[in-house]
C-alpha cells in the first residue's frame, strides 16, 4: 500500500512538473521537446510502478452478455418505438379533425408493428363532437377497413 502511495505521489509532482515546463518554455522550440522528455519520464515511473507489482490492477466483472438481457432491452425497445408511433399518427389525425373544425376530446391510434418493420394500425379510439365525421376523416388517411371506436358509446 505504501508504494501505491508513493507511486501516486510520484506521479502528481511530475504532472504539476509538466505543466510547470510547458508553461516555462512557452512559444519557444523547446517546448515540444521538453514536454517529450518529461512524459517520458512519466510513463517510467508508471511502468516500473506496474512492473515492480505496487499496483494490482483488476478489471471489473461486466459479466457475459446474455441474450436475455439483449431481449429485454430489445423488448424495451419495441414497445417505446409503438408508444411513439401511436402518439404521432394519434397527433396528425388529431390535427386533421380539428382542422376540418371538429372539437376534438381525444383520438388514440392503436398500433402493432410487424418483424418486417410494417406499422399495421389495427383500430383508433375517438372522442370528439362529431363522432360520424371524424370517423370519415380517419378512414379517408388510413383506409376504408380501419376500425373507429366511439369512446361513448
Amino acid at each position: 500500500m505504501e508504494e501505491t502511495v508513493t507511486a501516486v505521489r510520484t506521479v502528481c509532482v511530475l504532472c504539476i512538473g509538466i505543466c510547470a515546463v510547458q508553461s516555462m518554455t512557452e512559444g519557444t522550440r523547446l517546448k515540444s521537446q521538453a514536454g517529450l522528455v518529461m512524459k517520458l519520464i512519466l510513463a517510467v515511473i508508471i511502468g516500473s510502478v506496474i512492473l515492480k507489482g505496487g499496483v494490482a490492477f483488476s478489471l471489473p466483472d461486466i459479466g457475459g452478455s446474455s441474450s436475455m438481457s439483449y431481449e429485454h432491452d430489445k423488448e424495451i425497445y419495441d414497445k417505446e418505438i409503438i408508444r411513439q408511433t401511436e402518439k404521432n399518427i394519434s397527433d396528425v389525425l388529431t390535427a386533421q379533425v380539428r382542422s376540418a373544425g371538429i372539437n376534438v376530446e381525444k383520438i388514440a391510434a392503436d398500433v402493432n408493428i410487424l418483424q418486417n418493420g410494417s406499422i399495421v394500425i389495427n383500430r383508433v379510439f375517438i372522442n370528439t363532437s362529431d363522432n360520424d365525421s371524424a370517423a370519415s376523416i380517419i378512414r379517408g388517411s388510413l383506409g376504408q377497413e380501419t376500425e373507429v371506436v366511439d369512446e361513448d358509446a
